[in-house]
């Protein structure tokens, strides 16, 4: 790590930056690509978020996401913000995932559409008190600033997601 900070993101994401890599490839799912460059942007978008919602560095977020860019945007800008991301493999059942959301002490839930409706009661019972959910192709996240405001269709989006184009 040459110009490093001793954050994770500066290997892995920002170093790719500085030796001209910026425009390959970081990832790839059915709906988008991510180069280095705006995995970057994107991290450092979703870490700036993270912190105006009040997440504070050392704190934690819990992460149960399908296998697509928003995953990678959401661990990286976290551990840009000096938060602790804490990913949930999904196809764990629904208390596990509750007892991981309760040890950990999550400030925040970040979700992706399918899945929400099987972990509710497991967060709620958990006491995770923020929530957004991201839809898989990217179109949009909405946040929560309770469980309330995430039941059926979400009716206030306080904040949305634009991904890459």
């Amino acid at each position: 790590m040459t110009e490093g900070n001793g954050n994770a993101i500066d290997f892995f994401v920002d170093r790719h930056l500085r030796e001209g890599r910026g425009d390959r490839l970081a990832f790839l799912d059915p709906w988008r690509r991510l180069t280095y460059s705006e995995l970057a942007a994107e991290s450092a978008r979703f870490a700036a978020g993270l912190r105006a919602a009040g997440i504070e560095r050392e704190r934690r977020i819990a992460l149960v996401m399908l296998d697509t860019v928003d995953f990678p945007i959401a661990f990286w800008g976290a551990l840009r913000a000096g938060i602790v991301p804490v990913p949930i493999n999904t196809l764990l059942p629904p208390e596990i995932t509750g007892y991981i959301l309760k040890d950990s002490r999550a400030a925040a839930l970040f979700v992706s559409a399918p899945l929400l409706e099987p972990l509710r009661g497991a967060a709620e019972a958990a006491g995770v008190g923020r929530v957004v959910v991201g839809a898989p192709d990217g179109k949009r996240a909405i946040f929560a600033s309770n469980w309330g405001d995430a039941a059926g269709p979400i009716a206030a989006y306080v904040a949305e997601f634009r991904p890459p184009a």
